[in-house]
């Protein structure tokens, strides 16, 4: 078997698996909040697959980030290379975007996930785009 067809195959066993634990939690997780029945599994069992089905669920999903970003995200990129040299300043500034831009939310009447994810999208927006101003007016300011 060739090289591409064993990491097809080892991915798509790793999928399966992931789907099985999900599986488990889901099912042990409905099986505990619905109390109007006979429970599949009772007593310390029920959370005994809890919380080893959480784990391996969050582990699966730390691999699966590192892996994504180590093959996917790990280019050069003008962009990317802007928003890297960026982000200590958007780092330092971000907090008081927020807070202008929640202020500004407040009276809005949305969903409030709606309102989340603006929020999360403008703040990141709104710094970047003043610590790059930032960055140019002080190159025009040395130039001069």
């Amino acid at each position: 078997m060739s090289e591409t067809k064993n990491i097809y195959w080892i991915d798509n066993l790793r999928t399966f698996m992931v789907f099985l634990v999900l599986v488990a939690h889901v099912a042990v997780t409905y099986d505990m909040l619905d109390t109007g029945r006979q429970h599949i599994i009772v007593g310390a069992a029920n959370l005994i697959i809890l919380y080893i089905s959480y784990i391996l669920t969050a582990a699966y999903m730390i691999y699966s980030l590192v892996t994504i970003f180590k093959y996917h995200f790990n280019i050069k990129d003008k962009i990317l290379d802007l928003l890297n040299s960026n982000s200590y300043g958007v780092y330092l500034i971000h907090v008081i975007v927020l807070g202008l831009i929640a202020l500004v939310m407040v009276d809005i009447h949305i969903s409030f996930i709606i309102k989340f994810l603006l929020l999360i999208i403008l703040t990141y927006f709104f710094s970047n785009i003043i610590v790059f101003s930032f960055k140019k007016l002080k190159k025009v300011i040395m130039k001069s």
